[in-house]
């Protein structure tokens, strides 16, 4: 068995925390439910043997098992475990006895004991097992043991032996514990960690590394009474002991990446990213404090840049600059043995430019983004025999301000470019108290979760977004001839309109699907926002939920939940989210589970429909064919209450929800392998969607001789159509009328055990999903509902790694030397995603109906009718640890994880306890092979892009890491 040297060093006296009591007494319990004792003792057979058991540094062992034989016997007289103080008791007939108390970590403790009556108690003193460490490593046993959990009928909890096998950096454990759990990841570490984790109790939880985690809970159905889906819960460890200390610093540099695909020159991109982590008690027994400091100054890349305006072609690529510096502090007291109290303070400041600018937008179109944040929590733990609960109370307040580069009316080119000034310029101050308590508990044969949690909101912003005012154009030809034709690309335009206008005729040119368009030099909308723009909104919300789970040996589970969430701005309160599922092991390696469950949507668009009352707040000005570049010719626009665009609710609202029904079958195979596979179906019901119910109607589209008539007569004409007539702004009314349905295929493969092979070390998953979704929310006539598909997609992902030979079993000095140096601590990760190409339309460009919305379809053309490129992709993470000092792991690239006593919950690691600096490097390789791809096509018929990329996939990356931990 692998044991951990430094996780047992904690100052005297200090209790274990509650989530090693449990982790053990749930395995002590099962052991003792497998062993018969050689000898039947009564309740009472003479004196007692009592006693308490510590480490060196005086702290007491919990469930520590001690055994008692008679003679030479080698089968144990009787076996008990220490209580949570350390303590153990033990009534025995008068005579002589071999006592051995034995612990993970730890050399067994022998000794001869004379029983006699009155006796006093015996103090047990136990000492690390330095020569265990380095030779009784029973990985495959830990590997067994994680295999196991994937066919467990309920959730499971890995602690001490069981993480011994699990990746040690923070990429490949989130990704391999989403795997096991089967939930679905992004891509995104730290989407993947608020979405499917729970840290302590809590979301919104930083990964801790893998020798801060003392007890991992995995539930892998995707129905939970709390709507999370399949979840992570880590429990970390209290940290006592020595200090602890990391430094990790992060590089990279353009020098060291490929060329993306129509960049034509690397732009200067660099990471420079240092935190540094220090931690340990201030007082023993009572109080450990944890500090960290980050600043990171990444110009990261985003989309390139791929335009074609009047005055050229840009194909560009496009740096992002973000710095964020941000401070946090984190304390633990320790109240009693089964109590605890963390209080913790995050500050946060960053700066980003550029926001904004990358695929058809400008340089002049990008923002300068300002923030800060802080937050304060208090969070309380208390555990008992057969339950726990976590409390946490948070405030959080964020500043944030966004600032345009440059000022003036903003210029929109379907598909061509976006210039002219900036739109977004916004203040806003938000404040969030929460109040949450999570508890778990059991009673006989079930096991019940139950949640709440409290949330005050308060936003105070500032959005002048667009209140310089944004021209649509349909094309490049249309804008070249509202300008006069200025610029290079221009001269195709003039050429058209000069020949057209020897022939006395209207100037037109074919689109990508050879339709003879006019060139009007007309915009298609001119849009502006006014009026009041500060705006303050308070949501107070409450949410809760219940889950009951049990077991029905081992052969059947039920899963009964419910959860219910409302704030003040819901639209209807008598609405619950129901959850069922039935698990039944139909043969020893095959589970069958289905279910289903409700969910209900809350009303979360409150404040846009307040904000665009088009009264106390904004305004919004929407105007067909406008005059350029002075959309109100010469005069001043006003809006008034029959000329504004407004949002409104519809009376007959009702909140929108999901039925989602699933089935999911579990195969354990030969060799550690289990396969999944999962069917799910989401049928939408009251789908929330928003139409303007004052668009021309029938909304069919408008006839060409209306393009003949003055613009003052165009405008009237189209007007006239008006339902609400003589009301011309839209009224975008928020309803729930929709409705959709999606189904899910997914086939995943997961080896549970590593193969060992020449002393390489192999492991791999293989994931596919099949989408195909359809729904009626994209139109063309606000009046008809359109129902069609929305998603058709296939993905598949696999993962693959190789731990080189470790150099544990290597006796000669300089041959361990030489393997230290170079091939052992060593670690591989790659990682595959592909994917088909996803769905998209085909698009006017133009307000084909008067509704002035640009997204029209051409007549006759279906919706997704057009499928993009497909993707594939494979990152590669290498990785080497340098071990000094202290004992080294033969895991190679890990610490030990035997049983968890001492380490810190964010620092602790490698050096802290058990005296051992490590000091890795990484290296991580994007798009490995450097196999660039089209982003995606366009699809508006009158763009010069179309049917071409509108960008690629970046070139391969590579960032540079190092970690200390001393």
């Amino acid at each position: 068995m692998l044991v951990n040297r430094f996780e047992s060093m904690s100052p005297p006296g200090r209790p274990m925390r509650w989530f090693v009591v449990l982790a053990l007494v749930l395995i002590s319990t099962a052991t003792l439910g497998a062993q018969t004792p050689a000898v039947e003792i009564s309740p009472r057979l003479g004196p007692s043997l009592s006693g308490k058991v510590t480490d060196e540094t005086g702290a007491v062992m919990q469930a520590v098992d001690v055994r008692i034989f008679e003679g030479d016997s080698t089968e144990p007289l009787v076996v008990v475990t220490t209580d949570t103080e350390g303590v153990f008791s033990i009534d025995l007939p008068e005579g002589e006895y071999r006592m051995e108390v034995v612990a993970p970590a730890f050399a067994t403790f022998i000794e001869t004991v004379r029983v006699v009556e009155g006796m006093e108690p015996l103090p047990v003193t136990l000492a690390l097992d330095v020569v265990r460490q380095e030779i009784d490593v029973d990985t495959e046993a830990a590997e067994l043991s994680l295999a196991d959990t994937s066919m467990s009928l309920t959730s499971q909890r890995l602690s001490g032996d069981q993480l011994l096998n699990l990746p040690d950096n923070e990429e490949d454990l989130a990704m391999y514990l989403l795997l096991l759990a089967g939930a679905d990841t992004t891509g995104d570490l730290e989407e993947d960690v608020l979405r499917s984790f729970i840290i302590d109790g809590f979301d919104n939880g930083r990964l801790p590394s893998l020798d801060q985690i003392a007890q991992i809970i995995v539930d892998p159905n995707s129905l939970s009474a709390d709507g999370s889906g399949p979840r992570i819960e880590i429990v970390t460890r209290p940290g006592t002991g020595r200090w602890r200390r990391s430094v990790d610093f992060s590089f990279a540099d353009e020098s060291l990446n490929a060329l993306t695909p129509g960049e034509g020159v690397k732009a200067p991109r660099q990471t420079r990213n240092t935190n540094i982590e220090f931690g340990g008690p201030i007082i023993a027994n009572l109080l450990e404090m944890n500090f960290e400091l980050s600043n990171r100054f990444d110009e990261r890349a985003a989309n390139s840049l791929r335009a074609i305006t009047p005055d050229g072609d840009f194909f560009e690529g496009v740096v992002r600059p973000q710095l964020r510096r941000s401070i946090e502090i984190d304390g633990e007291i320790e109240l009693a043995s089964n109590h605890s109290l963390d209080i913790g303070y995050e500050y946060e400041r960053g700066h980003t430019d550029n926001s904004g600018v990358g695929g058809f937008s400008l340089p002049e179109r990008g923002s300068s983004d300002n923030n800060r944040e802080w937050s304060f929590s208090v969070s309380e733990r208390t555990f008992g025999d057969n339950h726990t609960n976590d409390i946490r109370f948070q405030v959080n307040k964020e500043y944030s301000r966004q600032v345009p580069v440059s000022s003036g009316v903003a210029i929109n080119v379907a598909d061509a470019f976006r210039g002219g000034g900036g739109t977004n310029r916004n203040v806003e101050e938000e404040t969030v108290v929460q109040l949450e308590d999570q508890l778990r508990f059991e009673r006989g044969e079930w096991n019940f979760r139950f949640g709440v949690e409290g949330i005050y909101q308060r936003n105070n912003s500032i959005s002048e977004n667009n209140y310089n005012g944004t021209f649509q154009f349909s094309s490049l030809h249309d804008y070249c001839y509202a300008t006069n034709f200025a610029g290079i690309n221009c001269q195709e335009t003039s050429a058209v309109a000069a020949a057209a206008q020897a022939q006395g005729i209207t100037p037109t040119y074919l689109d990508a699907r050879g339709r003879e368009v006019r060139i009007t030099g007309a915009p298609t909308t001119f849009t502006q926002r006014s009026g009041n723009a500060e705006f303050d909104i308070s949501r107070l919300a409450l949410e809760t939920y219940f889950q009951a789970d049990r077991a029905f040996g081992e052969r059947a589970s039920l899963r009964l939940g419910v959860r219910y969430e409302v704030s003040n701005h819901s639209v209807d309160y008598l609405r619950a989210n129901p959850t069922v599922n039935v698990s039944y092991r139909v043969f020893e390696k095959t589970i069958v589970s289905a279910g289903a469950q409700v969910n209900f949507r809350d009303f979360r668009s409150y404040e846009q429909l307040l904000r665009n009352d088009g009264v106390t707040y904004q305004k919004q000005l929407s105007i067909s064919r406008p005059s350029f570049p002075d959309p109100f010719v010469g005069g001043v626009g006003e809006v008034d209450a029959l000329s504004t665009s407004l949002y409104v609710l519809d009376p007959d609202y009702q909140s929108p929800y999901n039925i989602s029904p699933q089935v999911n079958i579990n195969q354990e195979l030969p060799g550690s392998m289990r396969v999944t596979v999962s069917y799910s179906l989401n049928f939408g019901i009251h789908q929330q969607r928003t139409r303007n119910i004052n668009a021309p109607y029938p909304g069919t589209p408008l006839p060409v001789e209306i393009l003949d008539l003055p613009r003052s007569r165009q405008r009237e004409v189209v007007d006239r159509m008006r339902p609400f007539y003589p009301v011309i702004g839209n009224i975008s009314q928020i309803e729930s009328t929709g409705r959709s349905e999606s189904h899910t295929l997914r086939l995943r493969f997961q080896r549970r055990r590593q193969i060992e092979l020449l002393g390489f070390r192999f492991s791999g998953s293989f994931d596919y999903t099949y989408r195909s979704a359809n729904d009626d929310n994209d139109f063309n006539n606000p009046y008809v509902r359109e129902w069609g598909r929305s998603r058709r997609d296939q993905e598949v992902r696999s993962q693959f790694s190789v731990r080189m030979p470790e150099s544990a079993g290597i006796q000669n000095t300089i041959l361990k030397f030489l393997a230290d140096s170079t091939y052992s601590g060593t670690y591989v990760n790659f990682s595959l995603r592909a994917n088909r190409g996803r769905l998209y339309s085909i698009r006017s460009g133009v307000d084909l109906n008067g509704d002035q919305s640009t997204r029209d379809r051409p007549v006759g053309t279906p919706r997704n009718s057009e499928v993009g490129p497909g993707f594939w992709n494979v990152d590669m993470t290498f990785t080497k640890d340098f071990r000094m000092g202290g004992q080294a792991s033969s895991q190679g690239g890990r610490g030990n994880f035997a049983q968890g006593r001492g380490g810190g919950r964010r620092g602790g690691g490698f050096g802290g306890q058990s005296g051992e600096t490590r000091l890795r490097f990484r290296a991580r390789f994007g798009n490995l092979f450097n196999h660039s791809q089209p982003r995606s096509f366009s699809g508006v018929v009158t763009s010069p892009f179309f049917g071409l990329p509108t960008g690629f996939t970046g070139g391969r990356t590579i960032t540079l890491a190092m970690n200390l931990d001393f």
